[in-house]
C-alpha cells in the first residue's frame, strides 16, 4: 500500500512538473495557445455564413487564379480557400487569418472547417531573422509554381484533424463535393 502511495505521489508531481514548465520555445505555455484558439474561433465566428465573409472582405475562389479548385490530395484534403487580400503582409495576427478554408457539403453548402495564415516569404525576410510563429509554431514555406514564395500556417479550428491542429491537409476532408 505505501508503495503504490509513494508510486502515485511520485507520478503527481512529474505531471505537475510538466504542466508548469515552459513551453520548449520558451514561449507561451498551454494557456495561451489555448487563449490563442479561442480568439480565433470567436473572431471567424461569423464566417460560417458565407455572405458574411464576402461582407467582411474574404473572396471565393477566383477562376484562373491559384485558389480556383478545392485542394485534395488521394488520401487528404484541405479545402476550398476564402482569401482576404488586404491582410497579405507582414503582420502575423491571430485573430484575423489571410484565408478561410471551407469544406464543401452534401447540400451544396461551404463548411468553415479551418483558417490559413501566409506572410510573403521576401517581405516578411526583410524585416526579420526568424520565420513567423503563430501558435507556438513555426510558420513554414510553401512555394507553389508561378508564385512567390510565402509562410504559412493553417489552423483546423472547426473540424478535428487526426494529423494534428496545424498540419496542412486533413485526411477527413473531401472535395467530393466541390462544384467550383
Amino acid at each position: 500500500m505505501r508503495t503504490r502511495l509513494k508510486g502515485a505521489l511520485v507520478a503527481l508531481i512529474a505531471v505537475g512538473a510538466m504542466l508548469s514548465a515552459p513551453t520548449a520555445a520558451g514561449a507561451a505555455g498551454p494557456s495561451d495557445y489555448n487563449r490563442d484558439l479561442a480568439a480565433l474561433r470567436a473572431s471567424i465566428a461569423a464566417y460560417h455564413n458565407t455572405d458574411q465573409a464576402i461582407a467582411d472582405g474574404y473572396l471565393p475562389p477566383e477562376e484562373g487564379t491559384l485558389l480556383d479548385a478545392c485542394i485534395t490530395l488521394p488520401d487528404a484534403g484541405m479545402g476550398v480557400h476564402w482569401a482576404n487580400w488586404a491582410l497579405y503582409d507582414t503582420t502575423v495576427d491571430v485573430a484575423a487569418p489571410e484565408l478561410l478554408v471551407y469544406e464543401p457539403m452534401p447540400n451544396g453548402k461551404l463548411r468553415l472547417v479551418a483558417v490559413e495564415y501566409i506572410v510573403p516569404q521576401a517581405a516578411w525576410d526583410a524585416e526579420h531573422d526568424d520565420p513567423p510563429m503563430l501558435f507556438d509554431e513555426e510558420m513554414h514555406v510553401v512555394a507553389p509554381p508561378g508564385t512567390a514564395p510565402f509562410y504559412a500556417l493553417h489552423a483546423w479550428v472547426f473540424k478535428h484533424n487526426p494529423w494534428g491542429m496545424h498540419a496542412d491537409f486533413n485526411p477527413t476532408v473531401t472535395c467530393q463535393y466541390w462544384e467550383g
